[in-house]
């Protein structure tokens, strides 16, 4: 096994990159650093929306996404600063959000504004990957290896909407839609598991507490029109881009045959998530 995995920092990309750094340069059986480098992939997004007017200006909306990918793009394994190296293939990749937002429009039907309102409430976030069939350049390792890692975040939601009367004409065209959302702090836990020859492992299991996020959204609407009598149906374009940040210490435990070992690292994790697809709403 190389000499130095953990200066005690772990630091994934999704874009990903995840970083373990060891503290105080202690060492997990030789290795003191480990760099998990993700590339950008793609996938599939489905979302889907439940929105309850309470009145003219106040909504509450719940609401899910799921972003997965079958893709099997190798992965970079870095360790002790590139001493070792193992590429692995994409298992298992997925992102489940779901989120409760109370919006308040505290302007509506100015001019061309239709609205801008206000917006508070809490999101839930898990993040999936696992990777598999590694091949190994100077560190200790079998093709049955895996590394699975999975973090959960909690955070309260703050932002602004703000919607825009568009061209249309007939069935064509309507508002224009603009959001931004984030939060300076957030809570969660994560996991992270790793072989090596499958006699040692490396397992991370803590909480977090200092995570951020942000959101940033936009949606045209390209068709709308009434199917019957008080309801309405439209079909929107729609972008938006996420991106958490999180950085922690986390305890790891590892364990070679039958010799345990524990350690404080410093963890990194940057994922975003943009995404780009068609909306399809109904209004009673």
């Amino acid at each position: 096994m190389v000499q130095s995995i953990f200066e005690r920092r772990l630091c994934l990309q999704r874009r990903y990159p995840h970083q373990i750094r060891s503290e105080g340069g202690a060492s997990f059986f030789g290795v003191n650093k480990i760099d998990v480098k993700v590339p950008g992939i793609s996938g599939v997004y489905l979302a889907g929306e439940l929105p309850f007017a309470l009145t003219d200006r106040l909504k509450l909306t719940l609401g899910g996404r799921w972003a997965f990918s079958a893709s099997d793009d190798r992965v970079e394994a870095v360790y002790n600063d590139g001493v070792g190296i193992r590429n692995f293939d994409s298992d298992d990749h997925y992102w489940i959000t779901a989120d409760l937002l109370l919006s308040y429009a505290f302007i509506k039907n100015l001019s061309f504004l239709k609205d801008i309102s206000a917006v508070i409430g809490f999101r839930w976030d898990y993040q999936k990957m696992s990777f598999e069939n590694p091949t190994a350049l100077g560190i200790l390792s079998s093709p049955l290896d895996m590394i699975t890692f999975k973090m959960s975040t909690y955070s309260p939601v703050l932002g602004l909407t703000s919607t825009f009367k568009g061209f249309k004409s007939g069935i064509f065209g309507g508002d224009m839609k603009l959001g931004v959302f984030g939060s300076p702090i957030a809570w969660g836990n994560m996991k992270y598991d790793e072989e090596f020859g499958q006699n040692a492992q490396l397992r991370v299991d803590d909480d977090l507490d200092r995570v951020y996020y942000f959101n940033v959204l936009g949606e045209i609407t390209a068709l709308s029109g009434k199917i019957t009598t008080g309801v309405e149906a439209s079909l929107s374009i729609f972008a938006q881009y996420t991106k958490f940040f999180v950085k922690d210490d986390p305890t790891g435990k590892g364990q070679l045959g039958g010799a345990p070992t524990a350690t404080d690292f410093h963890f990194t994790i940057h994922p975003d998530l943009a995404t780009v697809g068609i909306k399809a709403s109904v209004a009673f």
